[in-house]
């Protein structure tokens, strides 16, 4: 917890066995706005890889404090539907017209 009160999460990318470290941090009232907030964007940055056409899938946030790490935010959770590599769900293989 910060000296005010206020709590200041890291967000750090973890792509792999790299981890791109968040030095400065960010103050949330509580873990989960900071998951929150991890999760808005993580939709955002797969969404503009999407765009570019890379696979930002495999990257995660791992959200941290002064005291160690606390959650993590998997991109791949924010991909839509069968994008997350979930079962496809029981509705019906095909659907015809007449």
């Amino acid at each position: 917890m910060a000296f005010g009160g206020v709590p200041r999460f890291y967000l750090d990318i973890v792509d792999g066995d790299a981890v791109i470290e968040d030095p400065e941090g960010v103050e949330f009232p509580d873990l989960a706005t900071a998951l929150a907030e991890a999760e808005l964007g993580a939709r955002e940055l797969v969404a503009h890889g999407i765009m570019r056409n890379e696979d930002l899938s495999g990257q995660s946030f791992m959200i941290r404090d002064h005291t160690g790490a606390l959650a993590t935010v998997r991109f791949r959770d924010m991909l839509p539907g069968s994008l997350k590599g979930a079962p496809a769900s029981s509705a019906p293989q095909s659907v015809s017209s007449r």
